[in-house]
């Protein structure tokens, strides 16, 4: 554990969780949920004030101290090419979308109380057996499967602002992974402390007469060309340093010029969906886990 120390010179250092001193069987380690205003380092507590958040969680060992926290982020810190892409050009001249929605899943040791707001939420306090099944089966694991960052998500217009609403197509962010985690832990039988937790949902809103479609953007020449025509309108508008009042303007010129929106999640597939008024928002609510 000793190799593994905070370090408050260097509290972003990552470790490789596999690396990590596992429990005894018979130890306790308690596991908490931790937020903090969204790109802190960078503007400080500014969109706190707005409930926009970051959310990592926690695991000390009692008879130890040892100590780590883990969260999921976006390789693009901005998360501005999360959202748009970069339309560049093959060598024959055809345009494509080149996104920048990779992300990963950071350990480091200890907790830095000078960024996440302490003392945190209790999630649970587990057994060092269990501790142990859940590095090796979800945390080491997890860069494999949480390579991508979604921010936002689809829901149904009349859903606007619901932490139970069943989301059409999901997000995949830094509060989905660590809902996860805890979803993971009761899995392997933990006992929760805390059945509701509460995140950011960011949510592109979909009418009832046109939910999200999946369309052919890798084997349909039209489809895609049409889908890039979307986003190049988009990223230029957003090269360009319009205000969020000239974007809002552009989206809906585009909704009406394409016949609706094209989202895209994961690595390469796009939904084509009609939006509903409020058409976006991000809401801090809770969730059952």
């Amino acid at each position: 554990a000793a190799a593994h120390k905070y370090d408050p010179k260097n509290p972003w250092r990552v470790y490789d969780p596999a690396h990590f001193p596992p429990a005894l069987a018979n130890d306790t380690v308690d596991i908490t949920y931790y937020t903090a205003p969204l790109l802190e380092q960078r503007l400080g507590p500014l969109l706190g004030f707005f409930n926009l958040r970051h959310g990592a969680l926690a695991a000390v060992n009692r008879r130890t101290k040892f100590t780590f926290t883990c969260n999921f982020d976006a390789n693009d810190v901005l998360l501005v090419r999360t959202q748009v892409p970069n339309v560049l050009k093959y060598a024959n001249g055809t345009e494509y979308l080149a996104w920048n929605n990779t992300g990963g899943v950071f350990c480091y040791a200890g907790v830095n109380d000078k960024y996440w707001d302490v003392p945190g939420e209790a999630v649970a306090s587990v057994r060092g057996d269990v501790y142990n099944k859940w590095m090796k089966t979800f945390v080491v694991p997890s860069n494999a499967t949480w390579a991508i960052y979604d921010v936002a998500g689809v829901y149904a217009a009349k859903h606007t602002g619901s932490g139970a609403a069943k989301a059409l197509v999901d997000s995949h962010e830094c509060f989905d992974f660590a809902l996860a985690a805890v979803r993971a832990l009761r899995t392997l039988g933990a006992n929760l402390t805390s059945s509701v937790l509460h995140r950011n949902v960011a949510a592109w809103y979909a009418s009832a007469d046109g939910p999200p479609r999946l369309v052919d953007y890798a084997g349909d020449e039209v489809v895609r060309a049409r889908v890039v025509a979307f986003y190049k309108e988009l990223e230029l508008n957003v090269r360009s340093g319009k205000s969020w009042l000239e974007f809002v303007v552009l989206l809906l010129e585009l909704l009406e010029l394409h016949g609706g929106f094209y989202f895209h999640s994961g690595c390469c597939k796009y939904y084509k969906l009609q939006l509903a008024a409020p058409y976006f928002g991000i809401h801090w609510t809770g969730v059952v886990v």
